[in-house]
């Protein structure tokens, strides 16, 4: 089988630039509603450095503030779905959670319908991208971050890839330059919510000539904390082997993903470029490529990096690759003897300046903290032994500080360096 690509898209946000990050990274994916001009700019100078250049659509901003405004009433669903009874479940409830999905589904169509393809296409193609993420109906990501699922609305699968045939007549219109001139690969943005679902959107799409290529989000799938034993799949009930439980979420974003990829190639005749949008679990990405093994490009970005830096995560790769907290590696520094190996450009630089003093901080850790584990707020305070252990500060303690902004820079660039490590 011939090599195929693997890419981790870094989101070229301020923060990257700040890091100076931006002109190291081979992939980076500017999104439409981040195009002020300074983002602009630095998109050209990545052009012009050979990297490649990924346009989003700039929808996941309407999601997120879809979700905001009906978080409310789907808490209050949920909770009452958690505690009803079997019979509730069928009845009103099911009724109460149909009658939202249906409010829902209208706020998100008036977002839709609202945005102009065609102006979408224009700004994206000022960016001269690689490739870029056509409009989409984002319903179903939206239903499911509100925790409005299959199960709970009982409806035929019919109701979700209709939903996912406007994202098809995108790429369809695109491709044919009804929506005006593109320059780069362009990518049908198609939804599931299962691997059923995913299979017919990916089908229906592979029947149109000049779609190659299919990006789906993956973000809104990493919310979910269930833990499930069995699945659907074609119609049947599938148990998980030796009757283990799984995340929920791992497994419904491989059904998905390998469920565009069936549809798709059953259709076509070959796989599509794939892209997952806001994929940034380090576990997953390996699961991906083992998934997709036949996709000729395979490729995922995330703000995780970056959002992970801002909440006090470190992304580390001894002894797996996972987003830990500051906490959680300087409790493993004190009590266990884990030791720093990291040698990403981002950390060498700062440890270079403010290097980690084990034996001092072990020192204070005994005869100050009594040897108990470190919590965050032991971290928050300048004196306290997070400065021994600089990498781990609580940005909270440096407020005013340049150190914060070094600290900050570091772990971005550090984070953002990790997931490529993965992606290599």
């Amino acid at each position: 089988m011939p090599k195929r690509s693997f890419h981790f898209y870094a989101n070229l946000a301020p923060e990257v630039i700040q890091a100076g990050a931006s002109m190291r990274f081979p992939a980076l994916l500017l999104s439409i509603a981040m195009g002020s001009p300074t983002l602009r700019k630095q998109a050209a100078k990545v052009k012009a450095s050979g990297a490649r250049l990924m346009a989003d659509n700039g929808n996941a901003s309407a999601i997120f503030a879809l979700i905001g405004v009906f978080a409310a009433e789907g808490e209050r669903l949920d909770a009452a779905w958690r505690k009803a009874s079997p019979a509730a479940r069928a009845g009103k409830l099911r009724a109460d959670y149909r009658e939202f999905a249906s409010i829902v589904r209208a706020a998100c169509l008036a977002r839709i319908t609202d945005a102009d393809a065609g102006a979408m296409l224009a700004t994206q193609t000022t960016f001269k991208p690689s490739a870029f993420i056509c409009h989409e109906d984002f319903t179903s990501p939206v239903l499911l971050a509100l925790n409005v699922d299959p199960e709970r609305l009982g409806y035929e699968k019919s109701f979700y890839v209709g939903q996912q045939m406007f994202g098809v007549d995108q790429a369809v219109r695109t491709v044919s330059g009804v929506n005006g001139p593109y320059e780069g690969m362009p990518y049908a943005t198609l939804h599931g919510v299962d691997y059923d679902t995913a299979y017919d959107a990916g089908f229906y799409a592979g029947l149109e000539k000049g779609v190659t290529a299919i990006a789906t989000g993956i973000a809104g799938f990493m919310n979910d904390q269930a833990f499930i034993s069995s699945y659907e799949l074609r119609g049947e009930r599938i148990s998980v082997a030796g009757g283990k439980t799984v995340p929920r979420r791992y497994l419904r974003a491989l059904q998905v993903a390998v469920g565009l990829r069936d549809g798709f190639r059953d259709a076509a005749g070959h796989a599509p470029h794939f892209h997952a949008l806001g994929l940034g679990a380090p576990i997953m990405l390996p699961l991906l490529a083992l998934a997709l093994d036949d996709v000729p490009a395979l490729s995922v970005d995330s703000t995780a990096p970056i959002k992970n830096a801002n909440m006090g995560k470190v992304m580390v790769d001894d002894p797996a690759y996972s987003n830990d907290s500051i906490e959680e590696i300087a409790n493993a520094m004190l009590l266990e003897g884990f030791r720093w190996t990291h040698r990403c450009a981002f950390c060498k630089a700062f440890l270079a300046k403010h290097p980690f003093r084990y034996d001092d901080a072990i020192a204070y850790h005994k005869k100050k903290l009594g040897g108990r584990r470190v919590r965050k707020d032991d971290l928050a305070r300048k004196d306290g032994v997070g400065r021994f252990l600089p990498l781990l500060y609580d940005l909270s303690a440096l407020a005013g500080d340049s150190l914060r902004k070094e600290l900050h820079q570091a772990r971005v660039g550090h984070n953002h360096a990790v997931m490529l490590d993965l992606a290599a």
